[in-house]
């Protein structure tokens, strides 16, 4: 009963103030998963969904919250390589790679409306997504594949920017 009562009351004061204990990405987990753990935090500004992925291959589907994105939306796959990421939006979608050999180039392309023919961008692209590969255990430059680290892709504002209902996600380590 005391335990309702407080529950009753937190509510009513979060009801009527500024405080949102919202998350601000809702993610839809597609029925395919396997072995995929997912998380979603708020950290220095940035909203952070965290893939891990056990297989290196999976999907998903994001919505926002209250139907209005985070200002910055990033991704943090912990995956050993990243061969491919599909992005979509319903209109535009974006494709990205990190090539597995040395020097481990980015490569990103767009389609701008279904149908249309795939176009590469570059850094000075709105449609660009910076990737950083990162570390987690060991000091230094990440290797590939990558055993103790991820991948943080931050999402270009274009892909929000006419608040799409969802964004469909899909991942690829390395082609097998």
């Amino acid at each position: 009963m005391l335990a309702r009562n407080f529950a009753t009351v937190l509510l009513s004061l979060v009801a009527g103030s500024n405080i949102s204990l919202a998350i601000p990405v809702i993610v839809h987990p597609t029925a395919d998963v396997r072995g995929e753990v997912i998380a979603v935090e708020e950290k220095a500004g940035r909203t952070i969904v965290d893939v891990r992925s056990a297989i290196g291959i999976g999907r998903m589907k994001l919505s926002a919250a209250n139907d209005q994105w985070p200002t910055t939306l990033v991704l943090r796959l912990h995956l050993r390589g990243l061969e491919s990421l599909h992005i979509g939006n319903g209109t535009s979608s974006i494709d990205i790679s990190i090539l597995s050999y040395e020097p481990h180039r980015q490569l990103c392309e767009v389609v701008h409306a279904p149908g249309e023919r795939r176009q590469s961008v570059d850094e000075e692209s709105p449609f660009w997504m910076p990737v950083q590969i990162k570390n987690t255990k060991t000091a230094g430059q990440p290797k590939m594949p990558l055993l103790d680290g991820y991948f943080e892709v931050t999402l270009p504002a274009v892909l929000l920017k006419d608040n799409p209902q969802s964004l469909s996600i899909r991942w690829i380590d390395f082609y097998r």
